[in-house]
Parts: C-alpha cells; sequence; structure tokens
C-alpha cells in the first residue's frame, strides 16, 4: 500500500509558492474599469503602464485619462481634493455623504482620483465603480 498524504501535509510546502505566484500575477488578476464617457477635452496622462504606478496601483483608462488606481480605497469616497496648484478649474466630485455628485474648483494639479469634468461622467463613473468593486472582490 502506497504513502498516501492529504493536502494539508503539503502545504508547508506549497504555501510559499502560492503567495510567490500571488505577489507576481496578483495586479493582473484586478481588472481596470471599463467605462465610456464622453469627454470635454483629453487629460495628460498620468502613466503608460502598470509599472509607472506605485505598487499595488495600476495605470487605468479612468475618467478622460490615463491614471494609476489603486483598488485598495474606493474612488468615490475618497474627499473632493483641490491640490496645491492655483488654478481655478470648475470639477465635480462625488460626495458619499450625500451620494450625490457636487461641484468644486480644482487648483490644476496632484489632488485625487474622485475629480470629474462633468457631472453626468462623475455619476456614470462612481456608479461604474460601485458595480466594479463588488465583482472584483466578491
Amino acid at each position: 500500500m502506497g504513502n498516501k498524504t492529504t493536502w494539508f501535509q503539503n502545504l508547508p510546502l506549497t504555501l510559499p509558492f502560492i503567495l510567490l505566484l500571488n505577489e507576481i500575477l496578483g495586479s493582473n488578476l484586478i481588472h481596470c474599469p471599463k467605462v465610456k464617457v464622453h469627454c470635454i477635452y483629453k487629460e495628460t496622462d498620468v502613466c503608460d503602464v502598470d509599472s509607472n504606478c506605485p505598487s499595488p496601483q495600476k495605470c487605468c483608462l479612468f475618467s478622460c485619462g490615463r491614471k494609476c488606481m489603486n483598488f485598495t480605497e474606493v474612488t468615490c469616497k475618497l474627499p473632493a481634493d483641490p491640490g496645491p496648484c492655483l488654478a481655478s478649474i470648475m470639477r465635480w466630485a462625488y460626495d458619499d455623504e450625500i451620494k450625490a455628485c457636487v461641484r468644486f474648483i480644482y487648483g490644476g494639479c496632484e489632488g485625487n482620483n474622485n475629480n470629474f469634468q462633468t457631472q453626468k461622467i462623475c455619476r456614470k463613473m462612481c456608479k461604474a465603480l460601485g458595480k466594479h468593486r463588488k465583482s472584483s472582490y466578491n
């Protein structure tokens, strides 16, 4: 009769391999949201490929340009952030407390991804992101 082992007896040998595989493929298992919006203008791309973004972020076509997306944070729950620059650009951000898109003045640099050209884009992106998170993590 052969030596019968159970799966958990091999766990100490396979666990490091599983963790390494997750580290290598992990960022590829999370997909960017695919939402088409009509932009007033094309925004400057922050990235071209995932390696342009700090880990664990991915480079995604989001709203009206390519941006580094952090899937551990919920973009539409972030506060509106005008950034440190001094331009006065009318933008829209989703306010999670009142569940609506609100206007704010963007300074033109930095800030966060809860920053949209129009109310319509804000609504569409935040609605899609809510569905995207549910399907990506359940």
